[in-house]
């Protein structure tokens, strides 16, 4: 083997399996499967050990990166990217035996002096090791100059992503279509789900049980202590991670967080921000001021509901999913001025319109407790749709978001059609943990925020409910800060990209008040809303 990380890392496997890399808590009985070695069914009365089934996928094996990497995309990783599976049950809750291999990619960091290993997710939810290309597309980027020159770079794909650890094929000839028609969608997800085995649930490929993945990816390869860099989703997957398994982890940096108990108001504030300041821009709006419509608005939302008058939740769904209908938004302060004097004709009518106007009308659903109107809030059985990132590829249309209202994105309906489909399959898929996650590690927190009155929210819910350790350094770009650095137009001013960069990787390698350098203090001038 050319990978001179490989005789390092089968050490330290060795030494785990002689018992000084002690396996986390989220392995319990199934330690001794994760061996070299395998299960000599001498340590326990399990009947459906690894050794049971001769098709079962070996605890760990490492393979050619080859077997992962389709042609195109092998010259984009670096040539001494190790990969490998680790085995993890099929169903965490309830282990039969039955075992699915987890892919992972290991990046030797560039420093040979270099000791840490950096646990790295992009997002998604995943295909996570297709990010490992993106250091030889963007080489001038923040994760090939910063991050692979001071880190060894380890890259998990979670279970029930599109091209990974899933035995959902989707037919090649309906890739990379324009999925415009609901209709035509819908078909498709049932086709590709009609072709998971019948002993396959959906409600097993989810987030809880991918940071239960990642636990036995970890304590495989030996690695008794880690550094944690998530973004967008894949702060979701190692916050899940923290709640579990803290105890094996150093630091974490998060860009754009998602907290479990968000529930992307994110969005919805984009559209009330602009409705706002519409309000302060014209003579007849019936609210003294763009702050004042907004605060009448929350109190409506969150209010109890009023005789005759739609409901809170009801109103939440026809503004956030009427984002591209400038015109019919712009009469909500009148329709919300009337029904503060108890008319309430001229909001039902209006809401009824919206019904209309959001044909085919999708509901995201609740928690019992909280809206959950945005997929990426982590509506389990939406987010973690096996094919989600196959079709998601093709028609995330982010950048044709303008002003002066943000338009529903057809990955909105996308999504939600996935979870409506999902939950057919399933009488009783499992719940998301909405808790807050509780850790005192150090911690530091890139938040985007639309300007200095707009934070993203989730990041400041999460650090007051439990990342005790956590700092977070509000910037006004788009989501996704630190990714986007030296790779493409990030929208940030070239000198605070250059604050970021160095402030992310010393962070990263000792941590300290981030506040205590001068350039941190500038990374909230305004980003004019016509970037976003």
């Amino acid at each position: 083997m050319k990978n001179a990380l490989y005789p390092l890392l089968m050490l330290a496997l060795l030494l785990g399996a002689c018992g000084t890399g002690a396996d986390s808590a989220a392995d319990d009985d199934d330690n001794d499967d994760a061996s070299p070695a395998g299960d000599d069914d001498n340590d326990d009365d399990n009947d459906n050990d690894d050794n049971d089934d001769d098709t079962a996928p070996p605890a760990l094996e490492w393979v050619s990166c080859n077997e992962f990497y389709p042609l195109e995309y092998r010259v984009l990783i670096p040539p001494d990217t190790a990969c490998g599976t680790v085995a993890a049950p099929v169903d965490w809750e309830n282990d039969d035996g039955r075992r699915l291999a987890v892919r992972f990619a290991v990046v030797p960091a560039a420093d040979a002096a270099a000791t840490d290993v950096l646990a790295v997710h992009l997002g998604g939810p995943d295909p996570n090791l297709r990010n490992v290309i993106l250091l030889g597309l963007w080489p001038e980027g923040f994760l090939n100059v910063e991050l692979r020159e001071n880190f060894t770079l380890l890259f998990v794909e979670s279970r029930g992503s599109s091209l990974s650890s899933t035995p959902l094929v989707c037919p090649d000839d309906v890739l990379g279509r324009p999925y415009a028609d609901p209709d035509e969608y819908r078909a498709l997800v049932r086709e590709c789900l009609e072709g998971l085995p019948t002993d396959v649930s959906p409600a097993r490929l989810s987030t809880a049980a991918a940071a239960r993945d990642f636990a036995r990816v970890r304590a495989a390869l030996g690695l008794d202590t880690i550094k944690l860099y998530g973004n967008s989703y894949g702060t979701r997957l190692f916050l899940e991670y923290l709640r579990l398994d803290d105890a094996h982890v150093a630091a974490y940096l998060f860009d754009s967080l998602l907290a479990p108990q968000g529930t992307g108001r994110h969005d919805l504030d984009r559209i009330l921000k602009t409705l706002a300041a519409d309000c302060d821009a014209v003579a007849d709006c019936p609210y003294s001021s763009g702050a004042a419509l907004w605060a009448a608005t929350d109190e409506f939302i969150n209010g109890p509901a009023a005789a005759g008058a739609p409901t809170g939740r009801e109103i939440t769904m026809d503004l956030f999913h009427l984002g591209d209908e400038p015109r019919f938004l712009a009469r909500w302060p009148m329709v919300l001025a009337a029904g503060a004097a108890d008319d309430w004709a001229a909001m039902k009518a209006w809401h009824q319109e919206a019904l209309i106007l959001r044909e085919p009308p999708t509901e995201l659903g609740t928690d019992g407790e909280t809206l959950v109107f945005d997929p990426y809030s982590d509506n389990t059985m939406c987010l973690d749709f096996p094919g989600w990132n196959v079709f998601s590829d093709t028609t995330f249309v982010l950048s044709q978001l303008s002003p002066p209202y943000i338009p529903l994105d057809q990955i909105e309906w996308m999504t939600a059609i996935d979870c409506e489909e999902l939950a057919r399959l399933d009488d009783a898929p499992p719940q998301v943990d909405r808790t807050p996650v509780a850790t005192a590690l150090p911690g530091l927190l890139i938040a985007p925020r639309l300007d200095q009155a707009t934070p993203w929210t989730g990041a400041a819910q999460a650090v007051a409910a439990g990342l005790s350790g956590g700092y977070v350094v509000p910037v006004n770009a788009d989501h996704a800060v630190l990714f986007d650095l030296g790779g493409r137009e990030s929208g940030v001013p070239l000198a605070d990209q250059q604050c970021l960069r160095q402030l992310a990787v010393d962070w990263l390698r000792e941590p300290f008040d981030p506040f205590s350098r001068p350039c941190v203090q500038t990374l909230a001038a305004p980003l004019p809303i016509e970037n976003w």
